[in-house]
Parts: C-alpha cells; sequence; structure tokens
C-alpha cells in the first residue's frame, strides 16, 4: 500500500501566534502590547481641550526554541524615540536537565 496524504504529518502546527515543529522540538511565538491614553472632554470643556487618544509605546516580542535545548527571545519597545528600542535579547543554550 502506498503512503496517502493522510499518513504524513503535517509541515507545521500553526497557532494564533505561534509556528511550531510537528514533533515540537522547535517553535516560533509572536507577543506584543500596546499601552494606550485617552482622554474624553465633558462639552463644556470642548473650547479649551479636544477629545484624544494615543498609543504611548508598543512592544513586539519574539521568542521560541530550536532543537529542545536552545531558547532565545528578542523584544523591541516603540514610542519612546523614533527608533525602535532594543528591550530584550538572550539565546540560552542548556543541555542539563
Amino acid at each position: 500500500a502506498g503512503a496517502t496524504d493522510a499518513d504524513e504529518p503535517p509541515a507545521a502546527k500553526l497557532g494564533l501566534f505561534y509556528v511550531e515543529s510537528p514533533d515540537g522540538r522547535h517553535r516560533l511565538e509572536l507577543n506584543g502590547r500596546l499601552h494606550l491614553d485617552g482622554r474624553f472632554v465633558p462639552e463644556r470643556d470642548h473650547d479649551e481641550l479636544d477629545d484624544g487618544f494615543q498609543v504611548r509605546r508598543a512592544r513586539v516580542t519574539v521568542n521560541g526554541k530550536v532543537a529542545e535545548h536552545i531558547t532565545f527571545r528578542m523584544g523591541l519597545e516603540f514610542g519612546r524615540t523614533s527608533d525602535a528600542d532594543l528591550r530584550d535579547a538572550y539565546v540560552n543554550v542548556g543541555y542539563l536537565e
């Protein structure tokens, strides 16, 4: 009997914010946070102030693992300056259990 598509494992597991190998040894995740400000002014004060909404800063983080023993993380923050700031970055190699 020949192999069919149903016999083959999927190429990758796809989640809402991650991709993972079928055996679970490799994984890539995407996370994020937003810090927001909103200002809503009563009608009587609209002559001096306006309603407003602002994204104060946004953080984007990518983390994952490679071959079960290597994990990594990199986080960028946008909003404090005109450029992105590197907030977190590491690679961890661990073979001891």
